[in-house]
């Protein structure tokens, strides 16, 4: 479970993620001999992200519409409730800072990029308002500024785009993998 409050909780479902991530994409390596890599959306563009900063025989990395930082994410969704807004609303149960080092341990940012860069294509949305651009935009400056695509619109936009679809095949091309 990825939506719980509880930082542990969280870690613990990050860690068990990475590792499925891992055994998985050693059994396609192992079985079938082609190139492995990652294309995640949200959530799973976090993971890969993060991937890229553990493993270094991914063949490419697509994190789309990565959050980089969940402890900001949890931060900007309090501060936008109806329960923490005007007189009598709730306080944070956590300081911005106690956030944002609690879950430090498994964000894509306290991780140097393993994978050339050459490998990675980042997506994202100049008008995503889950995931701000602010997110992609520091993993991009966190891996030495690979390849990125930016689009018009928010965190479910990627869905039916084409340019979004030519941009990751032109990356995949670029890499000899299609």
């Amino acid at each position: 479970r990825f939506a719980v409050p509880h930082v542990a909780r969280l870690a613990e479902a990050v860690r068990r993620a990475i590792h499925e991530i891992r055994a998985v994409t050693l059994w396609l390596r192992e079985g079938t001999g082609d190139p492995v890599g990652l294309l995640g959306l949200s959530l799973g563009g976090y993971l890969t992200a993060l991937s890229a900063g553990l493993y270094d025989d991914l063949d490419f990395a697509i994190p789309m519409v990565p959050p980089v930082c969940i402890g900001d994410l949890a931060w900007h969704f309090h501060r936008q409730s109806r329960k923490t807004r005007g007189a009598g609303a709730d306080a944070p149960a956590f300081a911005y800072d106690e956030l944002r080092r609690g879950y430090r341990i498994h964000s894509p940012l306290a991780h140097a990029l393993r994978i050339p860069r050459e490998r990675v294509l980042i997506v994202a949305g100049r008008g995503d308002r889950i995931v701000p651009p602010e997110h992609p935009h520091a993993l991009w400056r966190h891996f030495g500024s690979p390849a990125i695509h930016w689009f018009s619109g928010g965190h479910l936009a990627p869905f039916g785009r084409p340019g979004i679809a030519r941009a990751i095949r032109q990356h995949l091309r670029s890499l000899d993998l299609v």
